[in-house]
Formats: structure tokens, sequence, C-alpha cells
């Protein structure tokens, strides 16, 4: 055999393509469910579940479930279809009700499954409808607070958004915030990717949301000279006001997607803006990605929690890889494909760490 430098994996061993399952709970959580759905295709496997059977009709989802309106969900079903997850996404409404039961205790006992099952559990929800007064408000903490027992993550999103043109239509103007709360949700499962110069791996958003405490979840985008200050600026403008602030995380996945413009100095300088509103002792982790469709555009996606990230159920299952090594490795270093100045910084402080 040719003294060839090269890495053998070993077949059993090759890592797999994460198993992402989503659920949509209720109107709100299928219109969010629709929108992950639309975006991702097959990487998904989705469920939609409610009562209403025109909405399940028009799902993208790939199987529906219809509750009794009297009745209550089984889940020996989803329970055996959680088994090997490796993420559940859980969408849902604070205070809707699918069937008799709050929507909240039904996505609470998906949470336990899903952890049980050795998934990150996380929960994306969207907040009751300021018009609908303190009450309703009030009851949609009680529900987070039944979330948040059950779930490694639970992300909060407005009811409504407040940018929102009033003479829009009624159907129009109320989906907004939740088709928002569903691209929140895109961008959490995407992270990471074949196209990373700097990959975010499914480890490091376990690490960061497992057990972490309250959770937040925000994007943003920029454009032309700046746009990645700019985009920082708007994901931190974009955070929920129910959520934690950047200041209170603990962990923090930073995930930057741009085309080939983006210049160094310019990722630079947006990072040392968001540095200065993190807590000291924070853990960060960077992801950069290209994606050649953005052109002049750059988009940032912030996922942190307030907590350790310590686990609360079981450990996520460990995927080993194996390197083989036929040859001792040739005295001239290896001329990467995407070789770039990211990667020379990463390895030089490596050398010098």
């Amino acid at each position: 055999m040719p003294h060839d430098f090269f890495v053998q994996f070993a077949d059993d061993v090759l890592p797999e393509v994460p198993r992402l399952l989503v659920v949509g709970l209720g109107s709100l959580g299928i219109t969010m469910l629709d929108e992950i759905v639309e975006a991702l295709g097959a990487r998904v496997e989705s469920v939609a579940v409610g009562c209403d059977g025109p909405r399940l009709r028009e799902t993208k989802a790939s199987e529906r479930i219809v509750v009794p309106r009297r009745g209550g969900l089984e889940l020996s079903g989803l329970q055996g279809w959680m088994a090997g997850a490796d993420v559940a996404l859980v969408c849902g409404g604070l205070t809707e009700r699918l069937g008799p039961e709050p929507t909240a205790v039904t996505a609470a006992a998906l949470g336990r499954l899903a952890r049980r099952a050795g998934a990150l559990a996380v929960a994306l929800e969207v907040s009751p409808l300021a018009l609908e007064g303190e009450r309703q408000r009030a009851w949609g903490e009680e529900q987070r607070a039944t979330l948040e027992s059950a779930f490694d993550a639970v992300f909060v999103f407005p009811g409504e958004l407040a940018n929102v043109e009033s003479e829009l239509p009624v159907a129009d103007a109320l989906a907004a915030g939740p088709r928002a709360a569903g691209r929140a949700g895109v961008a959490l499962l995407e992270l990471g990717g074949d196209d990373a110069l700097v990959n975010v791996e499914l480890s490091d958003l376990h690490a960061v949301l497992r057990g972490g405490g309250r959770a937040l979840l925000t994007t943003g985008e920029g454009q032309g000279r700046e746009a990645a200050l700019t985009a920082m600026r708007a994901a931190q403008g974009a955070l929920a006001p129910q959520g934690p602030t950047l200041g209170d995380v603990q962990g923090l996945l930073v995930q930057v997607a741009s085309s080939s413009a983006l210049k160094l100095r310019e990722l630079q300088a947006a990072l040392e803006w968001l540095k200065a509103g993190l807590h000291p002792e924070v853990h960060l982790k960077l992801g950069v990605s290209l994606r050649p469709e953005l052109d002049d555009r750059v988009r940032v996606t912030l996922v942190g929690a307030e907590g350790t990230g310590q686990s609360r159920g079981p450990v996520p299952r460990v995927r080993q890889l194996e390197l083989g090594w036929d040859a001792p490795p040739p005295a001239e270093p290896l001329a990467l494909p995407l070789a770039s100045v990211a990667f020379d910084a990463l390895l030089g402080r490596a050398a010098n760490g």
C-alpha cells in the first residue's frame, strides 16, 4: 500500500446525520412547525397534533394526529418515535388548549419523554397576545414554569410582533409572531452543517442548553458595510422581552453565516462589540459558515442559557470517530481545500497556547 497520508474511517463509526424531530401542538404550534418544515424539508421528521381537522389537512408535517376535543393525546406511539432522536423541538402556544388540557401540559409530557430517550428537549413557545390582558399573561407565566421543569431549554417569543402594520388582515398579523418563532427554530436546527468553516457541533448545543435554565434564541441580519456588526446588533435587539439578556447567560453559541465577502476585521469588530455586553466568565463558542446566496448580507444566530449546562436528564449518546494512520504524517502540512484566515488564526492560537 502506498505511504500516503490519509484518514481512515471505520464503517461502523462514521458520523450519522443528526435526527431532528419537530412536534407542532395546536394551531400556533402547527404554524411554527410549517415554517420549519418549509425551510428544512426532509432534514426534520415532523408531527402535527391538533383538534382542528382543516388545519391538520393543510399542514406540511409528515404525520398528523387528531386529538378528540374531550380526550387527550396518547403518548405511547410518540414515545417509540422519539427513541434515537438527537433533538426534539416541541412547538406551541403558552395559553392554547389541546382538547381539555392546556397545550403546555401535553408539551411537558413530550419534553420528559424526549429527555428519557436521550434527546435534547427544546420547547419553542409563543406568549399570549398583549390584547388578551394581564390575567392571560400571568397564566402564560404559570405554563412556562411547567415547561421549564420538563425541558432542557424553553424559548418564548412574543405572540405578536411590534412592527406589524395595523392595516394587515387579522389572520396575517396574528400569524406573524408564530412564523417568526418558527424561523428562529430553523436557525437553531441549522447550527453547524456541511458549509461550516468553524463548526458548531450538536455536542456544543447539548453543552449549552442541556439543563441550562432559562434560554435565549435570537437572529439578526445585516447588509453592506459593517454587515456583521449590524447583524449582531439586530440579533441583540430582537431578544424576546420575557427571556434572559445576553449579560445573563453563562454559555453562548454564536453562529455567523455569510458569503466569502466577509472580512476578518469585520467579524472581529462584531465579536468585540458582543463580548463587551457579556458576563466576564461566559463560555462562548463561535461558528462560521459560508452561504453564497447571502451575497453582501450576514446572518447571526445567538443561542445561550443562564445555567452551566449541567445535565438534568440522561446524557446524550456519544458517537465515536476513530482515526487511523497508515503511515507517518508528511513533513509538509496539508493543503486544506477550505483554508482561510479563520483557520490560520485558530491554528496559530492553538500552537501558542
